[in-house]
C-alpha cells in the first residue's frame, strides 16, 4: 500500500471516528438518532471516490444499536466508481472498463447503501439539506436531500488547464475514465500506424 493510499485510509478512519464518536474505537455499536424522531438517521455522503465509498460501506457493515441502521446515500454525478490506480491498465488494453470502473449499483448491491446520481450545488447547514442538480453535467432544476449527518468526500480534480501546452493539445490529461478512454484511443491509433506522426 503506497503512502497516498495509506494516508487516505488513515484520514477516512479519523474522519469516521470523529463522525461516529468514540464508539468506533471501542467496537461498540454506534448510536445515532434522526433529529427528533425514531426514524432511521439519514447519512448523506457527497462524493463517490475512495473516501465516500469506503465510508458508506463501512457504515453499512457496522452493527447499529436498537437496529437503527441509517439510510446511507452516496451522491456522485457519475454512475461508476473509478479505481484510479488501475486506469493505466485500461488505457493500455490490459483491463476492461468494468474491471477499472464498476458501476455503483454493482458495488452497493446487497447493501443498504444507495447511489444518487446528482451533483451537490450547495449545503444548507441550518436546514440540514443538500441542494442537488441531477445527473452528470446537469444544470437543470434543483432538489433538496435532507440529512442528519453529512460526509463531504468530494476528492480532487485535475487542473491540467493550468499547465502550459495542455489546452493546446500537446499533452493528454490522465486522471479520469474519460482521459483513459482518450489515451486508449491514441495508443491504439499509434499501434495501428506506428510510422504516423
Amino acid at each position: 500500500m503506497g503512502f497516498a493510499t495509506s494516508f487516505q485510509l488513515l484520514f477516512v478512519m479519523i474522519v469516521a471516528s470523529l463522525f461516529l464518536g468514540s464508539s468506533l474505537a471501542f467496537n461498540s455499536p454506534p448510536v445515532m438518532m434522526s433529529a427528533g424522531t425514531k426514524a432511521p438517521p439519514k447519512i448523506c455522503i457527497l462524493g463517490g471516490g475512495f473516501g465516500g465509498v469506503y465510508t458508506a460501506l463501512k457504515l453499512d457493515s457496522m452493527p447499529w444499536e436498537n437496529g437503527m441502521k441509517p439510510e446511507i446515500t452516496v451522491v456522485d454525478p457519475k454512475d461508476k466508481f473509478v479505481f484510479l490506480p488501475l486506469l493505466y491498465e485500461f488505457a493500455t488494453d490490459q483491463a476492461e472498463v468494468g474491471e477499472v470502473a464498476p458501476r455503483y449499483a454493482d458495488l452497493f448491491a446487497g447493501t443498504g447503501v444507495r447511489h444518487l446520481r446528482a451533483r451537490a450545488a450547495g449545503v444548507d447547514k441550518a436546514a440540514r439539506a443538500v441542494a442537488l442538480e441531477q445527473g452528470e453535467g446537469s444544470e437543470g432544476a434543483q432538489r433538496a436531500l435532507s440529512y442528519d449527518r453529512l460526509v463531504v468526500a468530494v476528492g480532487a480534480a485535475a487542473a491540467a488547464d493550468r499547465i502550459p501546452g495542455v489546452a493546446e493539445g500537446r499533452a493528454l490529461p490522465f486522471y479520469t475514465l474519460e482521459d483513459a478512454h482518450a489515451l486508449r484511443g491514441r495508443l491504439r491509433a499509434l499501434k495501428a500506424a506506428p510510422n504516423a506522426a
